[in-house]
């Protein structure tokens, strides 16, 4: 079985883990499609947790200057914050006939599969990739199905700041030919200058940052986490993941010379 709630219940729902037959299944009756919005509510609050975990141990890798896993687990956390948007919005993603399908938890709707290549920009539709495995249909997801959110308002040195991401993480991943730590790549310059604690209290005061090639790395990931924040607001299930200590671990993660980045942690906690 899945540790994923939601896959879990359309798989019993629907008879079969491998869900393998030639017709997707009947539609969902409004019974089902309630009870799939709370089971996704679920989901979406342990994809948020893993996203802040993601962030805050990216942000002590970035005062170490370890820049390359730095950057891997900053694209992790804009998947899980990904992941953790669309649950909080109904969508999910499984796997059907093992190609990838998504489905949205309303009545009547069906499960249904990516058509096509995923486009990666607004001002290049010619820039497209495939959609297979875990990471990129979701991502095609969220850009394809809210594409007028602040999230996806601009490019990020011509792609979707969402595909511009990933581009990070490959090349720190599988293209350099070794990790330039602690020297820091060009993303990083201004960060590496200034010191995580000031970046973070920027790009937290203005989302502009977010957009910029030379802050986006960091930028865009606070900018995603706030936004899936303020969803949480209508999630009962969220005070019972941050608990106490939950919020020492993120303190022990995320934290520089002086200390813990409490302006973080108190960004992520109920009641905040």
């Amino acid at each position: 079985m899945s540790d994923h709630r939601a896959v879990d219940y359309i798989t019993r729902k629907w008879g079969g883990q491998n869900l393998t037959a030639q017709t997707m299944p009947a539609p969902l009756s409004r019974l089902d499609a309630l009870e799939l919005e709370e089971i996704l509510k679920e989901d979406a609050v342990d994809y948020f947790n893993s996203g802040v975990v993601s962030l805050c141990d990216a942000l002590g890798r970035a005062e170490q200057k370890a820049w390359s896993w730095c950057t891997v687990k900053l694209y992790y956390a804009v998947f899980y914050f990904a992941k953790s948007f669309l649950a909080m919005e109904r969508y999910m993603v499984f796997f059907y006939q093992d190609k990838p399908a998504w489905l949205k938890a309303e009545p009547g709707a069906q499960g249904k599969r990516f058509r096509g290549q995923r486009p990666l920009s607004h001002s290049d539709q010619t820039a497209k990739k495939n959609v297979s495995g875990s990471h990129s249909t979701a991502l095609y997801l969220f850009e394809s199905s809210f594409g007028s959110s602040v999230l996806m308002s601009q490019d990020v040195d011509s792609f979707y700041p969402t595909a511009w991401m990933m581009e990070q993480r490959e090349y720190a991943n599988y293209r350099l030919r070794g990790f330039p730590d602690p020297y820091p790549p060009r993303i990083f310059g201004v960060v590496d200058k200034i010191g995580i604690r000031k970046a973070i209290a920027t790009y937290l005061s203005d989302r502009y940052f977010a957009f910029d090639k030379d802050h986006a790395v960091i930028a865009y990931p606070l900018l995603f986490m706030m936004e899936v924040r303020k969803k949480m607001a209508t999630n009962n299930n969220y005070e019972e993941v941050f608990d106490e200590e939950k919020v020492s671990l993120l303190r022990r993660l995320a934290k520089d010379s002086n200390g813990p980045l409490e302006l973080i942690i108190n960004s992520v906690l109920p009641n905040n």
